[in-house]
Formats: C-alpha cells, sequence, structure tokens
C-alpha cells in the first residue's frame, strides 16, 4: 500500500508565482530661450512573491480524511508602491499533470486537464478556512477557478508586508475507496441506487463521473486518485487605477480558453 500512495497525489500545490507590474519609465523634454532642460520620470515598481506553509509529506501520501496544512499568502516587498493584492485558485482533478523543479511544483498540462468547482472539487477534498474578512471574490471562470483579491491596500516602509493566508487547511474527502479488479470479481458492489457495479464502471479516474456505494463511500479503481489546487498571486499599484479591473486582466494573461477565463462578479 505504501508504494501506491508514493505515486498517488502530487497535488495541493501551490505555483510560487506573483504577477508583478511596473510602472514604466519616461522622458520628457522642455525647451525655453534659456535652453533645452531634461525631466526624467521614473515610477515606482511593485515586488513581491506567493509563499505558503505547506504540509507536503502528507499531501504526497495522503489517506482519506486527512487534514492536510496548506496556507497561501503574498508577501510584497519593503518600499514597493502601495499595492492591491490578489490570488486566482484553480481546481483540478485526476487527469492533471504536474511537473517539479527546483522545489516549485507547476502544472504542465493545464490547457488539457480538467478544471472545476470548489463545489465539484469536494468529491476529492474540501478546503477550509477561508478569510473572508480580508479576502473578497471579485471573478470566477465559467469552469470554476476563482480570483480573491485582498480587500486592505498595501503599503510597505522598510519592511516587506505578508498578507494573511487566503484558507488555512484542505481536508481529504473521508468517502474515497479504492476498489481492486479482485474484489470487483469476487463480491458484489453496490452503488447508492443498488445498481451492481462492474470493473468498466468503476473508473481510475472520478473528473467528471464516479460512482459511489451502498454507503456512500466513492470509488475508484486501483488506487486513490492525484488531485491539485493551484494558487497564483498577482499585484498591482493601488493608486489612479481601478485595481479590481486590472488584477482581472492581469489574472487573464495565457488563459486562452474562453471557459479559462476571469469575469468580475457582480
Amino acid at each position: 500500500m505504501d508504494k501506491k500512495k508514493k505515486r498517488l497525489a502530487k497535488g495541493l500545490v501551490a505555483a510560487a508565482l506573483v504577477g508583478v507590474i511596473a510602472v514604466g519609465s519616461t522622458l520628457a523634454y522642455l525647451s525655453a530661450n534659456t535652453g533645452q532642460k531634461t525631466n526624467k520620470f521614473t515610477g515606482d515598481s511593485i515586488g513581491g512573491r506567493t509563499d505558503e506553509a505547506f504540509d507536503k509529506t502528507t499531501a504526497e501520501n495522503y489517506k482519506p480524511g486527512d487534514i492536510i496544512q496548506k496556507e497561501p499568502t503574498i508577501t510584497i516587498n519593503a518600499d514597493s508602491a502601495d499595492a492591491r493584492v490578489a490570488m486566482s485558485v484553480d481546481y483540478y482533478g485526476d487527469n492533471v499533470l504536474t511537473e517539479e523543479k527546483d522545489g516549485v511544483v507547476t502544472v504542465t498540462n493545464a490547457n488539457e486537464a480538467t478544471k472545476m468547482s470548489q463545489e465539484n472539487f469536494e468529491r476529492y477534498a474540501t478546503v477550509e478556512g477561508w478569510d473572508t474578512t480580508n479576502w473578497e471574490v471579485i471573478a470566477k471562470s465559467e469552469n470554476g477557478s476563482e480570483l480573491w483579491m485582498n480587500k486592505n491596500t498595501i503599503v510597505t516602509t522598510k519592511k516587506e508586508f505578508k498578507t494573511t493566508p487566503l484558507f488555512n487547511n484542505v481536508v481529504v474527502n473521508a468517502g474515497l475507496r479504492t476498489v481492486t479488479e479482485t474484489e470487483l470479481t469476487n463480491k458484489t458492489v453496490y452503488d447508492k441506487d443498488g445498481n451492481v457495479l462492474t470493473k468498466d464502471q468503476v473508473s481510475n479516474s472520478i473528473v467528471k463521473s464516479y460512482y459511489e456505494d451502498g454507503l456512500g463511500n466513492i470509488l475508484v479503481l486501483d488506487k486513490l486518485p492525484t488531485f491539485v489546487i493551484d494558487v497564483n498571486g498577482f499585484a498591482v499599484q493601488a493608486d489612479h487605477i481601478d485595481a479590481k479591473a486590472e488584477l482581472i486582466n492581469l489574472a487573464n494573461v495565457g488563459r486562452t480558453a474562453e471557459d479559462d477565463k476571469f469575469v468580475a462578479v457582480v
């Protein structure tokens, strides 16, 4: 069983990416009879990163019912311009592929993997501890991804500033249950409606459809599924712009499919 678990969840990862926007430099040339004067205007910049407290050991060897610590935050560097920040949250099922390099895990088939809403993702796990005091949903995509904006303007001086975590932990669905081919051959396995399940009906994937037994357990053939919560952070200047609109635009960079693009929540 331990060997199987090692091949299981690569998921519950947060891609440590932060959108950084800088106000560009420009030159203005002023001339008068006394000679040419050149004034240089240099904009402030925003620097930062996405961090998280994450129980990777449990995530990579999870068991149904496990509570896994995951606390994503955004840190804005000292002496940055006043900023507004947001985090996108994408929920992927077990057809997602990931790659780890230098300790950073990224989704490698984002355009092909199935994304889903937080509600549908509960077949795998439930995200708990949302900080709705400091964060609010400002946009959603048709496929269920969310964009959360921090309600506060971040002002830094000589010290960097870290937001509160967007959420605190992930609870694996306690009803996930593996079913072996032998069990399906030698035993009668019923779904919640009393129908006998065959090997072909119980799939290795529960992305789009799944079966429950008479006790409500979600059945998966042979091995527990991999699933991913992908979190990305974004930052824009706070002054003289519509920060909410700019954060949505920034979060949509690279999202080519129409059902993957964020649309403001009315």
